[in-house]
């Protein structure tokens, strides 16, 4: 059995913008959600974990939720310890770090997930649960849609810089020794909202993040 963390923000979570509009739900069945598909397409020699949060950065806590740690940088070490041994560890992090409260640049975006790849490599891993492998995925672009109403959180900055992410994610992968995913090569934003992944969106991500663990747990 291969143990593979996934470890993400509302993407990873599989929030349903559409859903909590209509007051029905706000998150996507989990054979839905790419992380369900990816478990499904990989079969029942692998054991998926998934850890998503709304609202998750790389490594900054958001002054207006104050009742969520939403630093992945503060909880990524204890995940690494209550789950181990790990055989891979996906993150898909970083549109989030988009927001204007946050005010980074492409520099400081990089750097958020390389902080969490180093976290990946330095945890003190026991000798009978070595390092695991690290699949950085970098989030599909953001579109106009989510810069509209009073209270949204992302403005055009943010969305150009979100065109930005997979070239500096993998540039970090790179230096870091880490795979790397481009999500918005196989996978597009909603029109709902412009931020998260559509049913359609899922099913194609989880199908990519499959072939891509398979291919790493052969080397």
């Amino acid at each position: 059995m291969r143990n593979v963390l996934f470890f993400g923000d509302s993407n990873t979570y599989g929030f349903d913008p559409e859903s909590r509009a209509a007051g029905t739900g706000e998150r996507f069945p989990a054979d839905v959600r790419w992380c369900g598909v990816a478990a499904h397409e990989l079969g029942s020699s692998w054991h998926v974990i998934e850890e998503g949060l709304n609202g998750r950065t790389t490594v900054h806590e958001d002054p207006y939720r104050l009742t969520t740690h939403l630093s992945g940088g503060a909880l990524l070490p204890t995940l690494l310890k209550s789950h181990l041994p790990l055989d891979a560890v996906v993150i898909m992090l970083g549109t989030n770090d988009l927001k204007p409260v946050y005010s980074l640049g492409r520099a400081h975006l990089a750097r958020g997930m390389a902080v969490l790849a180093e976290a990946v490599r330095e945890f003190p891993w026991p000798s009978c649960a070595p390092c695991p492998q690290i699949l950085l995925v970098s989030p599909p672009s953001l579109t106009d849609a989510a810069t509209c109403g009073l209270l949204a959180e992302f403005d055009a900055r943010s969305i150009a810089l979100s065109k930005q992410l997979a070239d500096a994610y993998a540039g970090v992968a790179e230096l870091e020794g880490c795979d790397f995913l481009d999500a918005g090569k196989v996978a597009k934003v909603g029109d709902f909202d412009g931020v998260h992944l559509d049913a359609t969106g899922h099913h194609a991500l989880g199908l990519a993040v499959a072939t891509k663990l398979r291919e790493m747990a052969v080397r």
